[in-house]
């Protein structure tokens, strides 16, 4: 038999779906030391927005610090249509751009897709923000789209990886992952404090499921090498009539 592969394609729901979902969480919180606002617990998160920001921005008020970090995640329901026994060979996911800004130019942000811990399903809420890869070495799942490269209305593509594949759920389940800027996933150097008393902030924002051009996963999968076609038993048959004709002779 030839197999041919399968490319099916997911999104989140929007806001009044019940099985996935995407959002931006975040920490926000006036005036801390960049380690401490990366690590600190997320507390805010609107799942019913029509974008989504991938932020960092600094403190409001004068003197040094930060403000918000912010990472969007998303889920998409693979399961129940990759088969468990499917070789998944490609996948990249799209988005597409509403703006973009940096007013500290050298906090333009790269954005890269990272794993997700967490269980949550439709609803993301701030606290979702802890289950981003945020280990001091966090591991990049895609290719980085590029500051620079990143225009408003634009699809965006990241190609993922093969640790980004194996995570994909096949058979049953829920995929889900973070889109991170390229500090809050290196954690080094840290982002760059114009140090005055406006608020700055460096975001790439996004559509979400609840705008026009939801986010989209492309999953090319195929059924596994020798899952169908003849099978051993079938194979076996000849032998047992060649046998008996070859004693014949004898």
């Amino acid at each position: 038999p030839v197999y041919t592969d399968t490319t099916s394609l997911f999104s989140p729901q929007a806001a009044a779906g019940t099985v996935t979902g995407d959002a931006t969480a975040q920490h926000a919180e006036d005036g801390l030391t960049w380690t401490n606002l990366r690590a600190g617990a997320g507390n805010g998160a609107n799942d019913a927005a029509t974008s989504m920001p991938i932020t960092i921005n600094d403190r409001e008020t004068a003197g040094a610090g930060f403000k918000v970090d912010g990472a969007a995640m998303m889920s998409f329901n693979t399961g129940p249509t990759i088969p468990a026994g499917d070789t998944i060979s490609a996948s990249n996911a799209t988005m597409k751009v509403v703006s973009k800004t940096s007013p500290v130019s050298l906090n333009a942000l790269n954005i890269v897709m990272a794993g997700n811990s967490g269980t949550w399903t439709h609803s993301i809420a701030g606290t979702d923000f802890d289950t981003r890869d945020a280990a001091a070495s966090s591991t990049a799942y895609s290719t980085y789209v590029l500051y620079a490269n990143i225009n408003a209305d634009d699809i965006e593509t990241w190609t993922l990886n093969q640790t980004a594949i194996d995570t994909i759920s096949k058979g049953s389940g829920l995929t889900r992952f973070s889109f991170q800027n390229h500090l809050d996933m290196a954690n080094t150097p840290s982002p760059v404090n114009i140090d005055n008393s406006v608020e700055d902030g460096d975001e790439v924002r996004f559509q979400s499921a609840d705008n026009a051009t939801a986010p989209v996963l492309n999953v090319t999968h195929a059924a596994a090498a020798g899952a169908a076609g003849v099978n051993e038993e079938e194979g076996i048959i000849p032998s047992f009539i060649y046998w008996p004709l070859y004693d014949l002779k004898v």
